[in-house]
């Protein structure tokens, strides 16, 4: 019988999968460990270094001993925060300064708005505007007999936005761009960093 694993997650952005040894040593700024299951998705939600942006991506880890930054090699960026459940949601609420006309808050369906890639895609930048706060809140409900029904239930989700071209790691949907000179610098208002460590170990 296989040995069962677990993974484990840094603030820093590294993951690691490693047996269930009691004496095995996890890093001090450890966020989330639970049992390793092969069909489990990571969404993540992080601030690039480079251009300031928020970016979503999602991705199954791939497995390997070693720790895995999935922010980059460089690891730079910022991780906000991340789930595990199937169909998560994000809500986006934007700095309403200096604008003449308010941006109203928006809900994204996760599922649909970037499809499933490997922990090195860069993801897809949620928006061009200055965003105020980001987090992800109470996921979609789903019910599915097993995880091959899972799977054809997001291909189709994915499928349908094949024909918009917006499906890769270019940037965020065409309903989130606009010439807005508004906007300011996204590194003016700080993000919040998740709190607490997250623990799922049902062995």
């Amino acid at each position: 019988m296989p040995e069962d694993k677990i993974i484990s997650i840094t603030q820093s952005g590294l993951y690691r999968i490693s047996g269930n040894d009691l004496s095995t040593h996890f890093d001090d700024d450890l966020i989330y460990i639970a049992k390793f299951d092969e069909e489990i998705i990571f969404s993540v939600i992080y601030r690039n270094f480079d251009d300031g942006f928020y970016y979503l991506k999602r991705f199954r880890p791939e497995l390997s001993d070693k720790k895995i930054s999935f922010l980059g090699e460089e690891n730079h960026n910022q991780l906000i925060e991340f789930s595990v459940d199937f169909f998560p949601q994000i809500k986006v609420e934007f700095d309403q300064t200096n604008r003449r006309k308010p941006k109203e808050p928006l809900t994204l369906n996760v599922s649909e708005f970037i499809d499933i890639k490997g922990y090195k895609s860069k993801g897809k930048r949620i928006s061009n505007h200055t965003i105020q706060t980001i987090a992800f809140i109470e996921p979609l409900p789903y019910h599915v007999e097993s995880h091959e029904e899972a799977e054809m239930l997001l291909a189709e989700a994915n499928d349908e936005l094949i024909p918009n071209g917006n499906n890769g790691d270019e940037g965020p949907e065409n309903d989130l761009l606009s010439n807005d000179t508004s906007a300011s610098n996204p590194f003016d208002e700080p993000q919040a960093l998740p709190k607490g460590i997250q623990l799922d170990l049902d062995f």
